[in-house]
């Protein structure tokens, strides 16, 4: 059995916002139609945040602030080195904030706080840094795949059970069919230590 986790300051105050916004164009804001929806914490059943419920206003919002960004925006014109150094940036940022991000995975969707710590969020951290390591190495050209995409090929709940159990991993491999990044420190295999579970397989 897991002992409780103590709540970090920054996670009170995430969850503690009386709604949490979208962002779009790089500013968080509430749904165009103002409507919300509750959130559960899976441990206790009880309202752990109110969210912005985003429409399709507010996916056209964001379409078009894509878009901008892609035809207008710096990020299309920077070279290739400075993109790697941003993906790596982000990964670092995962990292450094790895107690925070796995507590709120934790809260959001009921799995093992060690789980979410040692397994989701330094897989995050490790899909910004195999990107980061291709960026300068592709050059335009696409290998064709009889293969769909990965979210392709999943249909209604199991997309919903893969995003809600599987949330910040979810965000860092949507829509893409690569090998999964190793994980730093995989655990131990059966007979090498560490802990078991009991019961049949």
């Amino acid at each position: 059995m897991q002992a409780a986790v103590s709540l970090q300051s920054e996670v009170e105050r995430f969850v503690s916002a009386p709604v949490r916004k979208m962002l779009i164009d790089g500013k968080w804001v509430e749904a165009a139609s103002g409507k919300t929806f509750e959130t559960p914490n899976p441990a206790t059943g009880e309202v752990l945040a109110r969210v912005a419920e985003g429409g399709a206003e507010d996916v056209e919002r964001a379409v078009r602030a894509a878009r901008r960004a892609f035809d207008e925006g710096r990020w299309p014109h920077v070279p290739p080195p400075e993109r790697e150094r941003f993906l790596l940036k982000v990964a670092d940022l995962i990292e450094t904030h790895a107690d925070e991000l796995a507590q709120l995975e934790t809260l959001d969707n009921g799995k093992p706080f060690m789980e979410s710590r040692h397994v989701d969020i330094p897989a995050a951290a490790a899909t910004f840094r195999y990107y980061a390591g291709w960026v300068t190495k592709l050059y335009g050209e696409t290998n064709p795949s009889p293969l769909p995409a990965s979210c392709s090929s999943m249909v209604g709940s199991d997309v919903l059970h893969a995003s809600r159990v599987h949330s910040l991993r979810s965000v860092t491999h949507v829509g893409h069919q690569v090998p999964h990044p190793p994980l730093p420190n995989p655990p131990p295999r059966r007979g090498e230590g560490g802990v078991r579970r009991s019961g049949r397989r």
